[in-house]
């Protein structure tokens, strides 16, 4: 069951993937990662952020960062059932109008063709390597504000390599969730 842990939403079920091969991300390690979203930093990053969710799977991610205040958000996915899923759940918590859904490849996106976003997460499938390309491509295409953060996850037990045109400030791990955060 995936559920959004935080915000005006909180405690919503999200609708799941029955067969599709989605990974959404566990309240946990969600609960987690926002929490350290809106601790960590000189100032909270999610309230009125324009977020961008990136492989979005269900697009907790992003719901749970319209859920604690953030004012727009993206969602990219390449796969018909995970747009089918995300727009069901954008319909189903009333998120409509703070929403655009992007069928495209992360890793060889589009042009942008809203303004850029200020917090970027990633979350792509596993054992992949698709961080650093898909930042690459969203960075080209001008998705990512300049100085925005990036959260990207990747699989504890996988080899990574953060990508190196932009630093990495801070790595948390919550079982088998790596987060790296880019500026």
């Amino acid at each position: 069951m995936i559920r959004i842990v935080g915000g005006k939403h909180k405690g919503r079920k999200l609708f799941q993937p029955t067969s599709e091969p989605i990974r959404p991300a566990l309240d946990r390690a969600r609960e987690s990662l926002f929490n350290v979203l809106a601790h960590s930093f000189d100032k909270p990053l999610v309230y009125g952020a324009r977020v961008l969710d990136a492989f979005a799977g269900t697009g907790a991610y992003g719901l749970e960062a319209l859920s604690r205040g953030a004012s727009f958000c993206g969602f990219i996915d390449l796969d018909p059932g995970s747009i089918s899923l995300v727009n069901k759940n954008i319909d189903f918590l009333g998120e409509r109008e703070k929403t655009a859904v992007f069928k495209d490849d992360s890793t060889k996106v589009k042009s942008c063709p809203l303004p850029p976003f200020d917090l970027v997460i990633l979350a792509p499938p596993y054992g992949k390597n698709l961080v650093n390309p898909a930042l690459e491509s969203l960075k080209a295409q001008k998705w990512i504000l300049e100085n925005a953060l990036i959260v990207a996850e990747v699989d504890a037990k996988e080899e990574y390599t953060p990508y190196p045109a932009m630093q990495v400030i801070l790595e948390k791990i919550y079982g088998r969730n790596h987060y790296y955060f880019y500026r």
